[in-house]
């Protein structure tokens, strides 16, 4: 995941908040690449809501 801190509002969010923007601009990209598996940035996100 790049950020982009240029945007001012950019600059003042957590993590969290950048992670789930990142997951509603590219949901299909890949996220994880571990081995052989690789998770994309939905598949993620869900996952991580599941332990939440």
């Amino acid at each position: 995941m790049s950020l982009n801190l240029n945007n001012h509002q950019d600059k003042y969010r957590c993590i969290p908040q950048l992670f789930e923007a990142q997951v509603e601009r590219t949901p299909e990209a890949v996220a994880v690449i571990f081995a052989d598996q690789q998770l994309t940035y939905r598949a993620l996100n869900t996952k991580a809501n599941q332990l939440a």
